[in-house]
């Protein structure tokens, strides 16, 4: 979890949907535009950093040059991935490969 400039949290997780025959998981990034203790997300959240099913995705978000978050993700066997979040632009780059 990381705090945007206005003290608004973004958190990046592993969303696993209980479906049959199999489960679904993919890494996301979810921001709240609350600062209180409620939750309430911002439009456009979440975030689907990666739309391949995988149950072994690990992802986080961590500071970035200026007021922007970095989601880093990746799941076994593959490379590390990242996805930049431009707070003043209110957009993704898009997915990057290391």
């Amino acid at each position: 979890c990381v705090d945007d400039t206005k003290g608004y949290p973004f958190i990046g997780y592993k969303r696993t949907l209980r479906t049959y025959p199999g489960d679904i998981s993919e890494p996301k990034v979810t921001h709240c535009q609350t600062g209180t203790g409620t939750w309430t997300t911002f439009a456009g959240f979440p975030y689907d950093l990666n739309t391949t099913d995988d149950d072994s995705w690990v992802c986080t978000v961590v500071p970035h040059a200026g007021d922007d978050i970095m989601a880093v993700y990746a799941r076994d066997g593959n490379n590390i991935l990242y996805d930049i979040y431009d707070i003043t632009g209110d957009s993704w780059d898009g997915e990057e490969d290391t």
